[in-house]
């Protein structure tokens, strides 16, 4: 078969005074670097999009916080 899609993240939130907050505290490399702007992408899509109702999420800051992925099957849209 062909590639598969692996993107493995860990991710805190918590209240913010702004709309949307985005930090990175990965150590080691378990997500490496060039992957860190699709995981905030894809965040910020789902939460502008809302999880109840379509209503978007605001005042809220994530942190990326560790996570895995796969030399192979790995892709920036799979982090996303």
């Amino acid at each position: 078969g062909g590639h598969g899609q692996y993107g493995h993240v860990f991710i805190d939130m918590a209240p913010s005074e702004g709309d949307f907050e985005f930090d990175e505290t990965i150590f080691g490399g378990s997500v490496p670097r060039q992957y860190i702007p699709a995981v905030e992408k894809g965040i910020r899509e789902a939460l502008g999009e809302g999880i109840l109702a379509g209503f978007p999420v605001v005042n809220i800051k994530v942190t990326l916080t560790d996570g895995s992925y796969h030399a192979v099957d790995s892709s920036e849209m799979a982090f996303k």
